[in-house]
């Protein structure tokens, strides 16, 4: 058997092609999606817990999605400091547009208990006769109803070392409540006791049984939820001695979608996957799929708008430096291709905690069954280093490449609204929006974040040659310069101009910073830069109040051998964390200031035109 007939054969999902992710860079090499948007909706703040959600709690991670009522809702659980460890809870946050996130709220609070009943490994260490605190665990967190109620999820796992996970299947047990059309919660409620492991509705107190609530509507709701073989199929993990919950024993974090003919797909961490012909009655048995390369982070299969597929991974067996997020698709939800880089940026670790890989990791997205939002993308949440939670929404259909020549300007655009067309990468600390400047909408990227960037980036026609008209003003420059760079689709730059804190705009050519001119903060300038692959070099022609009073050529600082993106950045990239940062224990300490604003940067856009001359398939 050949290596290509092995790493496909008798696989439930194949991916085809050689291309494989270059983990030395954050975005993998790998070419970026058009289009595709990401918004940091919780920053860790562990010294000004109100610039948070009220906590400051360091450890974020295992963030569910949903879409209901026109609005998205976003679950995540959270620790003080280190993943297993610590007094636990599990927080709600929501938005009307995916954009703007409301404060976080308590869901699930911390729930507290004794040693009684806990008869899993490293009994001893936990305290005798004293309550400790659980630790949250979900694999899974919301389920709509057939009568479009929605339900939300937790697990109260118990964890007496942190290498002891609450997932083991000795914890306590699986809490339920309503989200109520006002965005009210009905009261908590068991939904599933864990019998096996100890705990009943007369040994685990605090909350009574779901079947003891006065609301016979929510009764049928839970009832419904408990009857669904695919939905509970991803409580395994947690609940895995409870024999008869389940139609499949083992496996990993599931998620599920719907194939072309019907079955329902399972892939679950390290590549297993597994298919139900008979919706969750029965499954196959799960097999490693040899080219999902993927280690220990979770992967998101779902199918998108245009009736194709999408997987979301982390292509890599390194499962310490989980990076990049990545996607693939398919017609069929088996066979898959081509693929993207969700995400180009990592910004550094800021905490130190036990087990806290570094990167974007365990996505989730909008799971079948729950209402789908209405501009067709695919949205999906994750956490990057188990600190901060992030969703992003892919537009569909998915593609690396922009077609045509184009022009724009936002004057026309609705402040606050979506950039269409354009890959934003907007932190809360450096925010990404259309705003109003002189009467007119511009694009904004404000950056006081010391440890990341606000990027905005356009994916323009591949060519080896071409012309890039846009119309800039430098509001503020603060610590580092603010950049502009021509990119090919690996990341390679041969031009790069910088807005410099000294007030100096200087380009790099030949691998050497030249100045351009002094720019007056809270001017408008327009750039034409003319590039050539062949020649390897380049003309840049600035204007203010359309006289043009500088001119230029200057040799590539990279030779490449096309053009297909331009990035807008308040700095450059922060990350140092690299190959050799250890991200099991994160030894690598707290990074000085992180809770401090840093100095004010500011870049505004008005438009951008952009014409080709040869194509790269010319």
């Amino acid at each position: 058997m050949t290596y290509k007939e092995r790493r496909t054969a008798n696989d439930p999902i194949r991916i085809l092609g050689t291309e494989k992710a270059d983990i030395r860079q954050y975005d993998g090499g790998l070419r970026h999606i058009r289009g595709i948007k990401s918004y940091q909706a919780v920053r860790a703040c562990r010294s000004k817990p109100e610039m948070q959600d009220g906590y400051g709690f360091t450890y974020n991670h295992a963030a569910m999605l949903a879409y209901w009522n026109e609005h998205f809702l976003l679950e995540y659980l959270s620790n003080p400091v280190s993943e297993h460890a610590g007094d636990s809870h599990t927080l709600l946050v929501i938005s009307p547009d995916g954009i703007h996130w409301e404060k976080p709220q308590v869901i699930f609070p911390e729930y507290w208990l004794t040693a009684e009943h806990y008869q899993g490994p490293k009994k001893e260490l936990l305290p005798k006769g004293e309550k400790f605190c659980s630790v949250m665990h979900q694999r899974c967190g919301f389920y709509q109803t057939s009568q479009g109620k929605l339900l939300i999820t937790g697990f109260y796992g118990i964890s007496p070392a942190p290498n002891v996970a609450p997932n083991n299947g000795w914890g306590i047990g699986r809490v339920v409540r309503e989200i109520y059309k006002d965005f009210t919660f009905s009261p908590i409620y068991f939904i599933r006791y864990n019998e096996p492991a100890g705990y009943s509705r007369s040994t685990a107190d605090g909350f009574p049984y779901f079947e003891e609530s006065p609301d016979q509507g929510f009764v049928e709701a839970c009832r419904e939820l408990l009857a669904d073989k695919v939905m509970i199929q991803q409580w395994w993990e947690e609940q895995r001695f409870d024999t008869e919950l389940f139609t499949q024993h083992g496996g990993q974090a599931l998620c599920t979608y719907t194939d072309q003919e019907g079955n329902i797909v399972g892939v679950y961490k390290h590549g297993l996957c597994t298919v139900s012909e008979d919706k969750g009655e029965s499954w196959s048995q799960p097999v490693r799929c040899l080219s999902l390369e993927t280690s220990t982070g979770k992967v998101w299969g779902q199918r998108t708008s245009d009736g194709k597929y999408a997987l979301v991974y982390n292509p890599s067996t390194d499962s310490m430096h989980r990076w990049p997020l990545a996607v693939v698709t398919g017609d069929d939800g088996h066979t898959f291709s081509d693929m993207l880089a969700v995400t180009t940026e990592v910004a550094p670790s800021r905490y130190e905690g036990y087990t806290k890989n570094f990167g974007p990791q365990y996505i989730r997205g909008i799971m079948e069954g729950i209402t789908q939002p209405k501009d067709g993308s695919m949205w999906i949440t994750y956490s990057v280093n188990k600190e901060d939670i992030w969703v992003t929404h892919i537009a569909v259909p998915i593609t690396g490449r922009q077609v045509s020549d184009f022009q724009e300007d936002f004057s026309a655009s609705e402040p606050g609204g979506e950039v269409s067309g354009w890959n934003i990468y907007s932190p809360l600390w450096a925010p990404v929006e259309l705003v109003k400047k002189d009467g007119k909408t511009v694009l904004s990227l404000s950056d006081t974040d010391p440890y990341d960037r606000a990027k905005a980036e356009r994916t323009i026609p591949e060519a080896q040659a071409g012309s890039v008209m846009f119309r800039v003003m430098a509001e503020a420059v603060g610590n580092a310069p603010m950049l502009i760079e021509f990119q090919d689709h690996k990341g390679a730059v041969p031009i790069k101009i910088s807005f410099c804190p000294d007030g100096i705009v200087r380009v790099k050519g030949n691998g050497v910073y030249h100045d351009l001119f002094s720019c007056q903060f809270g001017m408008w300038y327009d750039f034409t830069v003319s590039y050539d692959c062949v020649s390897a070099g380049y003309t840049a022609a600035v204007s203010c109040k359309g006289e043009e009073f500088f001119r230029k050529e200057f040799p590539f600082s990279q030779s490449v051998e096309t053009v297909e993106r331009i990035l807008f950045a308040t700095k450059g990239c922060v990350n140092t964390q690299d190959l050799e940062a250890s991200g099991k224990f994160c030894t690598i300490g707290d990074l000085p200031d992180s809770d401090s604003p840093a100095p004010l940067s500011r870049l505004l856009i008005s438009s951008l035109s952009v014409y080709t001359e040869v194509k790269a398939d010319e």
